[in-house]
């Protein structure tokens, strides 16, 4: 498999660990798996209050995993991603979105990115994972909703995709922000059938 190496001065240690040990430690961990390291990428300023601010060794680093050929991400430790394991696991996402893979040189963290993760990162991606199917899913009724029948005035449309983004916000189900939606009188119901469609795939029923 062809990777990619991505180095970044993390934590405190920086002066024991820093990005040309990383770089060193990538290259041992590629050739101990057989994987052929095609590019490396860092960020030699650290991190920054937010974490995403001023990386641009890993957005280079995700944009040639996207554009391929390489289909795998090697990291000195999960630690060069973030400090923040949230924001370690937003990347780890965006990489597995790709259809690639992250490893890291650190033996202890292999758990971490297999398919039994500790149950913190476990939760971690749930939440995410959750998180994304909202916004997808509010995506997918707003478009549903213009879609829907001439007889919703605009104004009415307006406040009925407010009224569908408050109600999951406090968490009611599909089957209750429609039957809400029908009594509020936001929508006839040939209308609430394409929009209880679009959520019960994404919304507890």
């Amino acid at each position: 498999m062809k990777v990619i190496g991505y180095a970044n001065i993390a934590g405190h240690d920086a002066g024991e660990y820093g990005v040309e040990a990383q770089e060193r430690a990538i290259a041992l961990q590629a050739k101990a798996n057989g994987h052929e390291l095609v590019a490396s990428f860092r960020d030699e300023g650290g991190f920054r209050e937010d974490e995403m601010d001023g990386r641009l060794g890993l957005a280079a680093a995700l944009d040639a995993l996207r554009k391929g050929p390489a289909r795998g991400l090697v990291l000195a430790r999960l630690e060069c991603l973030a400090r923040d394991p949230i924001v370690q696991e937003q990347v780890i996402a965006e990489v597995w979105g790709m259809g690639a893979f992250v490893f890291s040189a650190t033996a202890s963290e292999e758990s971490v990115l297999g398919p039994a993760p500790p149950p913190a990162r476990k939760l971690i991606r749930e939440v995410l994972a959750s998180v994304t199917g909202h916004e997808r899913a509010m995506r997918s009724l707003r478009a549903r909703l213009r879609r829907g029948p001439s007889r919703v005035p605009p104004e009415r449309e307006r406040s009925g995709l407010a009224r569908i983004e408050e109600l999951a916000r406090q968490g009611a189900t599909a089957t209750e922000i429609t039957w809400l939606l029908r009594v509020e009188g936001f929508a006839p119901p040939g209308g609430l059938l394409r929009l209880r469609r679009g959520f019960t795939n994404s919304f507890p029923a």
